[in-house]
Order: structure tokens, then sequence, then C-alpha cells
């Protein structure tokens, strides 16, 4: 049950860090306002970090659930890719 708690807690906290990321880059109309002065660089790595720390929380939710949750999402995943080619 334990397991079960800190798997919801990390899903809502991946959620926040999804919809600040959506926030924090819904004004960028374009790839050089990223890469072409210092502050667009420290933004753009702002946002590469965010992605980052996303990626490490679905591997611990893994964790938590004894590699489970990320096999039934590929099963998914995999199921809907067939669906369609169908």
């Amino acid at each position: 049950m334990h397991e079960r708690i800190l798997t919801i807690e990390t899903l809502e906290q991946i959620e926040t860090t999804l919809e600040n990321l959506l926030k924090s880059t819904a004004s960028i109309k374009d790839i050089d306002e990223l890469t072409k002065s210092a502050d667009g660089i420290l933004r753009l790595n702002g946002i590469c970090m965010s992605f980052i720390i996303i990626g490490e929380e679905i591997k611990r939710i893994d964790r938590y659930t004894k590699k489970q949750f990320l096999s039934r999402l590929v099963g998914k995943s995999n199921k809907r890719r067939a669906d369609i080619s169908d």
C-alpha cells in the first residue's frame, strides 16, 4: 500500500511539472528565442531539466511498482499501434 501512495504522489508531481512546463513555454514562438541569447539558453536549460526530472520520476514509479508500471504502458502503446495499423 505504501508504494501505491508513493506512486500517486509521484504522478501528481509529474503532472505539476508538466503543467508548469506548458505555462512557461506557451509564449515561445520560435526556437531562436531559446538559442540566440544567454537568457534563452538558460530557459532552454530549465526546460531540459524539467524533462530530466520527469524521466527520473517515471523511473522511481517503476521501482515502486516493481517494473510493472512501464511494462503496462509499453504494452498498451504497442496494442494501440497494432490497432492503428490494422
